[in-house]
């Protein structure tokens, strides 16, 4: 919906049950196609016609309007039998395998497309941007922007134990939950915080810079 709103088709899977498509209308245009052409080309191709516009009399029907791949398999084929009369020992994909085999050209998800994307076609997701997260540049131009997992590639900013307090977490666990990551060797909050006052936050003194504050030992407050 955040693509295309008014979208006709989104294949999931192989074969004729692999595509979601809506009610209403929708369903009674593609009824009749069905029941139009048995004899021309196999179900799953007078399918593939009608979400398509592929032929002049789905045109009309389609036009404007969106169909989509999804990046993985959601089902799995049952039995070695198909309309498509597919040899028994073909391979058979899996569930969240990448839809590319047993589809016809432009079924295929494209991966050098939208390689960040679980969708085909993402033309889209430039506009939309990443709803989540976004990196300090903004994301390179013509990419989603990315979480940046390096605290190396941020500008840390100060730590402020206090606002972390929650009613399930208080001031006095906070700060010695701070305590035992400094006494374990953990240099991310001494560097995000050279001069926390854990007495501030209802711990039992002040922690300098450079200074570290051995853990509670076990069943202290």
């Amino acid at each position: 919906y955040a693509y295309d709103e008014d979208w006709l088709a989104l294949r999931v899977s192989y074969g004729f049950n692999g595509v979601v498509v809506r009610g209403g209308a929708d369903l009674r245009s593609l009824r009749r196609h069905l029941e139009s052409h048995p004899w021309r080309r196999p179900p799953d191709h007078l399918l593939f016609e009608w979400f398509s516009g592929e032929r002049p009399d789905t045109k009309a029907y389609a036009a404007g309007r969106s169909y989509r791949v999804f990046r993985h398999n959601l089902f799995y084929h049952i039995g070695a039998l198909s309309t498509l009369n597919q040899p028994k020992t073909r391979f058979t994909p899996g569930c969240y395998s990448l839809m590319y085999d047993w589809l016809l050209p432009a079924e295929v998800f494209d991966e050098k497309a939208c390689p960040h994307d679980d969708v085909w076609p993402c033309t889209e997701a430039a506009r939309a941007g990443a709803p989540l997260f976004s990196a300090p540049d903004g994301g390179a131009a013509g990419s989603p922007p990315r979480l940046a997992w390096s605290a190396a590639a941020w500008t840390p900013a100060p730590l402020k134990p206090a606002a972390a307090a929650t009613a399930s977490h208080d001031a006095g666990e906070v700060a010695r939950w701070l305590a035992a990551a400094a006494a374990a060797g953990d240099d991310t909050t001494a560097d995000a915080a050279p001069a926390l006052d854990v007495a501030a936050v209802g711990g039992r003194g002040p922690q300098q810079a450079g200074q570290r504050q051995a853990p509670p030992p076990d069943g202290a407050p």
